[in-house]
């Protein structure tokens, strides 16, 4: 009897020292090692904003939870009891401090099989934290339901962990055992007595580990017993049973349809022969399955921790913890490990082939690139997982806030019938690290891009000049200078009325002192110029915005045009234009034209000058059935309506072709429902296919009716002759492209083509375009025609004292009209028209404008600017380098005993070097990249 009084006396003391002896070493290590290396660089970091909000939550929560755990603790009703105690322990302290470190180390984006285990973990540990507190009473059969119901939850939650878990519990001791008695690793603590402590909780922890599924399950499997004891009186023993049975049934139902993956479906559909409509119908029906089986494939490192077909971390522990041979009982281990944690394995292998075979297969069958189309799919991925992203603005950071808009400035100088327009901004990054800031927008055709600068002082916008570049060369220089983080500016003209404006780096964020919640910012200023006539409703037409990427601004920042402010309209990036003041539209203007050939006579008058009769024509009506057009059958509906109507009332021949997967000329009666829209084809394609099958001189006009298009994923197409005729993109529901291939902008405007937004206004500019007068030395933009004589004796102007910008105007429609007709070698004909846009200081489809910082990029301007493909530019395809997390479950090297047990010893170490490179060490990064 006195005996077996001891005994309790001894286990009670037990539970007491397991509790507060594991608390008191995490205590110390707080003070002396987590306090200043974590949770003060955490909260400064998170209040700051160099460490994420959900990163610095979790963080903390790993320090919290234990410290709410001893409060609680000293409560009357757990102060005095050991058993409540051991509860709280291993109840709920020890599994949520493990849920949090796996979740800041191993834990990926939650897919839908771990989601739902940590719905059933949270329901179930909640549920035995309630009966800590509260006995089960008699209950009306309703709420004796649902107390069972969530009780079964902890049954689920006790039985998932125990079996995870207990595949390590074994190997791990033994190996652990064996490598910490060696103590051949306490050398590298020698006289390093804080050191020592943070050893001795990683042991003490990792001690504590092994024991957790043995006595999680013991006390959620105790408290299932006891309450359900009490939960079945209402409903009767067999009830309650069959109810809990119920409830294991439907969550091992969620579990195996929560843990199909689609990818190998998907695959198996897309690689099935496609014959005829019938098949490629097939497939759209299962695009659903297809869509999230590719994405799938795409965010695997991002969604689960390791590779079901690489995975071998269980079977390395059994192999080395007990001498076996890998292919016998740890392979055996390993299979049945791989079945329990489905969820968190991928049925595939982690590698960039297949990542980017994933991505090609998109844009493929979507007619997208999945970056594009899937941003916020992937921008969650990043974020669960903290990667780190590259500077480079790519597809997914389309409207990212990560840069500010602080200031806007519109300066319009007006003119006679033009007006000089200045737009200057201001720009605050709100990261710490330096990001790249992207516009695509739109300008009139009438207009000329004439400038652009970087400053890092408002007072000073000009600090950097431009330089006019050819288009290759400029790009080449740039992205050379955005990977070795140096400070240009790229702007380019990428289709007829399209520019692409680049900046890099906007400044990051830097900290002051350590620990410190004072942040320094340093804004970059841009300034844009360019010159417009004045349009037909007397207004100067601003810039409209197509896309921007890692920009946004706030709604109470105001517009300030000459000096006045304006309040911002919801969403603008700009007002679409600004009534004139004084300046009158342009009526008849002559002047001469200094080019590397000679002296130019040119005219320039309204396009009402000239008569627009319906003369006979015929149109060859092209039909874009990529999967995109999907979204646009209504549009096309109607313009094809309205090409039938033009048919019927006029001598004018129209023609059909489907274009695409399945090219095909179309009977005049064809209904566009029983078109089938279906894989990606580029514009280039569509063009060249139309030509494979027809008689291309026939046609006096060909329009393409298509929608945006990826200009990411546009593919090679064959050699395509110079038109006979104007070809006209129709962008359907103003779904004008950011960007144009360079070869399919050669070719509109070779062709003396274009492109609109709807069927009419194309059908308007090709007649303005036909009804030119005999000169084929025209030009027809928005507003305006454009003629030019070439003169016989060279007359030099000085455009700087006359009239400057209506030069640049003139210049700029030169370069158009030049490419379109000199038939000379092509290099030498882009170097006299590169020639026209140096002279005139303006950017042009083959001249851009790069912003300098520095000598040495100046020099490789110099050097790419000789190159023979100084010209070539290439697509831009918007790609973002984003760092991939690691395999945790995959060993690759086999650790020794000693190794496995210093692993599991220095954890500690390893979180909190984490955390403090997470906090930190951004601040660094952030500061290098400034002073670079």
């Amino acid at each position: 009897m006195k005996q077996q009084v001891i005994n309790q006396k001894i286990i009670k003391a037990s539970k007491y020292s397991l509790f507060w002896s594991w608390n008191l070493i995490f205590g110390l290590v707080i003070g002396f090692v987590l306090f200043e290396h974590m949770i003060i660089p955490v909260v400064t970091g998170t209040v700051t904003g160099s460490v994420p909000l959900d990163q610095g939550a979790f963080a903390l929560a790993l320090v919290l939870v234990p410290l709410a755990c001893v409060i609680l603790a000293l409560t009357k009703g757990f102060r005095f009891q050991p058993d409540r105690l051991l509860q709280l322990f291993y109840g709920v302290e020890i599994p949520l401090f493990f849920l949090i470190l796996i979740r800041l180390t191993l834990l990926r984006e939650l897919n839908s099989g771990t989601l739902h285990l940590l719905v059933v973990f949270i329901v179930g540990m909640s549920v035995f934290a309630w009966y800590m507190f509260k006995e089960a009473t008699d209950l009306c059969r309703s709420n004796a339901a649902v107390s069972l119901t969530g009780l079964s939850f902890t049954l689920l939650a006790a039985a998932y962990v125990a079996l995870l878990l207990l595949f390590f519990t074994f190997p791990l001791m033994a190996i652990f055992l064996k490598g910490f008695f060696s103590f051949s690793w306490l050398a590298i603590f020698k006289g390093n007595l804080l050191s020592l402590l943070i050893v001795v909780f990683a042991a003490y922890t990792a001690t504590v580990f092994v024991g957790l599924p043995v006595m999680m399950s013991y006390l959620f499997l105790r408290t299932f017993v006891r309450q359900f004891k009490l939960l079945s009186r209402p409903l009767g023993v067999w009830a309650s049973a069959g109810l809990v049975g119920v409830v294991v049934l439907a969550n091992l139902a969620v579990f195996h349809d929560a843990n199909v993956q689609n990818q190998h479906q998907a695959l198996t559909l897309l690689q099935q022969p496609i014959d005829n409509e019938q098949d490629r119908q097939r497939l759209i029906d299962k695009s659903d399955v297809i869509r999230d089986g590719l994405l799938n494939i795409y965010l695997a490192s991002y969604r689960y921790t390791s590779s079901a077909r690489t995975v071998n971390a269980l079977q390395e522990l059994y192999a080395h913890a007990f001498g076996l041979e890998r292919d016998g009982f740890p392979r055996v281990m390993q299979s049945l490990f791989n079945t329990v944690a489905k969820p968190f394995l991928y049925e595939g292998e982690f590698s960039i082939e297949a990542k980017q075979k994933a991505a090609e297969k998109y844009a493929e069958f979507f007619d997208t690139p999945i970056e594009k189309a899937e941003r916020q799919a992937i921008q969650r991925a990043i974020k669960a997982n903290w990667s780190r992203e590259g500077m480079a603005a790519g597809l997914i950071d389309k409207d990212s806030e990560k840069v500010l808009i602080t200031r806007q400035l519109i300066t319009v100088q007006e003119q006679a019938h033009w007006a000089v327009i200045t737009l200057d901004e201001s720009y605050e990054n709100q990261t710490f690290t330096p990001q790249e800031i992207i516009y695509h927008f739109s300008l009139p055709q009438d207009a000329v891009v004439t400038g652009v600068w970087l400053s890092e002082v408002a007072d000073n916008p000009t600090m950097y000049p431009y330089t006019v570049a050819p288009r290759g060369a400029a790009q080449k220089v740039y992205r050379q200078e955005l990977q070795q983080r140096q400070d240009p500016a790229l702007l380019e003209q990428v289709g007829p009325r399209q520019y692409r404006l680049r900046a890099f780096p906007i400044p990051a964020r830097r900290t002051g002192k350590r620990h410190s919640l004072e942040v320094d910012v340093q804004q970059l200023h841009l300034r844009l110029q360019y010159v417009a006539p004045l349009n037909k409703s007397a207004r100067w037409l601003l810039p409209q915005l197509l896309e921007k990427r890692n920009l946004y601004w706030k709604n109470n920042l105001n517009w300030h045009i000459n000096g006045k402010p304006l309040s911002r309209k919801q969403g603008r990036w700009l007002p679409s234009g600004i009534d004139a003041q004084k300046a009158t539209p342009l009526t008849q203007q002559q002047l001469h034209l200094d080019t590397p050939n000679g002296s130019v006579k040119v005219e320039v008058k309204p396009l009402g000058y000239l008569a627009t009769p319906l003369v006979p024509q015929s149109y060859a009506v092209l039909i874009d059935t990529s999967y995109s057009m999907r979204q646009h059958k209504q549009a096309l509906n109607n313009a094809i309506k309205e090409m039938r109507k033009l048919a019927a009332n006029s001598s004018v021949a129209v023609e059909f072709f489907q274009t695409g997967s399945s090219p095909k000329r179309l009977p005049d009666d064809f209904n566009v429902d029983d078109l089938v829209f279906f894989g990606n084809t580029g514009h280039l394609y569509h063009l060249q296919q139309w030509r494979n099958m027809s008689n291309p001189e026939t046609y006096d006009v060909v329009f393409l009716l298509t929608d945006q298009g990826s200009y990411e994923i546009e593919e090679s197409a064959e050699a395509i002759l110079p038109p006979t005729q104007p070809i006209w993109l129709v962008h359907l529901q103003n779904s004008l492209p950011y960007a144009y291939d360079d070869r399919l902008l050669e070719l509109l405007n070779k062709s003396d083509g274009g492109i609109a937004t709807s069927i009419e206004n194309a059908l308007q500019h090709s007649l303005w375009r036909q009804s030119k007068q005999s000169s084929h030395f025209q030009v027809v933009s928005d507003n305006y025609l454009w003629s030019f004589t070439p003169l016989d004796t060279l007359e030099v102007v000085d455009a700087t004292k006359s009239a400057p910008a209506l030069y640049q105007l003139a210049a700029y429609q030169w370069i158009k009209l030049g490419h379109r007709l000199y038939h000379q070698e092509e290099l030498a004909t882009l170097d006299q028209l590169h020639k026209v846009a140096v002279d005139y200081s303006l950017v042009s489809p083959f001249s851009s404008m790069i912003v300098f910082v520095n000598n040495q990029q100046k020099q490789d301007l110099d050097n790419f600017s000789a190159e023979n493909d100084r010209f070539e530019r290439i697509i831009e395809s918007g790609g973002k380098n984003v760092s991939t997390p690691m395999d945790m479950l995959t060993v690759k090297g086999v650790p020794e005993p000693e190794e496995w047990a210093l692993m599991i010893v220095v954890i500690t170490l390893l979180i909190t070097a984490y955390v403090r490179k997470q906090g930190l060490l951004r601040f660094d990064y952030a500061n290098e990249i400034h002073i670079s």
